[in-house]
């Protein structure tokens, strides 16, 4: 029935893509790309999950069956990320970069919903498929800020002229 409780297991992968610009600290006479830099980028990842098992609690007579969950397990998220680093020469042309990045979820409605968002203990029966859905969007939104909230990044490079 539509009062039914549900655990869902997803697998969550998904390809992220961001747009930057690094600034180098060139005041000892460097020339980009080497030495101390600092950044800004815009990412935006572009999650999906796949359902690996469900449970369910039924609310009344199981052989009543279960209504679809209405649930598109996709959602984009969006982040805005500052990186400072440092690049190394090894030899000729080889660059070995170390860095560290924050990023922070950008201010709309469905990523700072995984944040301040509350939801219902019962709902109306004609509107349970949009709850799931934003509560998937939520929970998957979560689960990105908090995966990707700073990280350590090990670069190398080949310089092409």
């Amino acid at each position: 029935g539509p009062f039914d409780y549900h655990d869902l297991y997803y697998r969550i992968n998904g390809l992220t893509t961001s747009l930057g610009m690094r600034w180098f600290n060139a005041t000892k006479g460097g020339l980009a790309p080497m030495g101390a830099y600092q950044g800004l980028s815009l990412e935006l990842t572009f999650g999906k999950g796949k359902l690996l098992e469900q449970t369910t609690t039924f609310s009344g007579s199981a052989a009543a069956g279960s209504r679809p969950l209405g649930i598109d397990p996709k959602h984009t998220y969006l982040a805005f990320a500052y990186e400072f680093g440092y690049n190394y020469v090894l030899f000729d042309r080889m660059l070995v970069g170390l860095a560290a990045q924050l990023s922070l979820p950008a201010p709309h409605g469905s990523n700072l919903g995984a944040l301040f968002s509350t939801f219902p203990d019962t709902l109306r029966t004609d509107d349970y498929e949009q709850y799931n859905q934003e509560f998937f969007e939520n929970k998957l939104t979560d689960r990105l800020i908090r995966h990707n909230l700073y990280s350590i990044n090990l670069s190398i490079g080949w310089l092409i002229y």
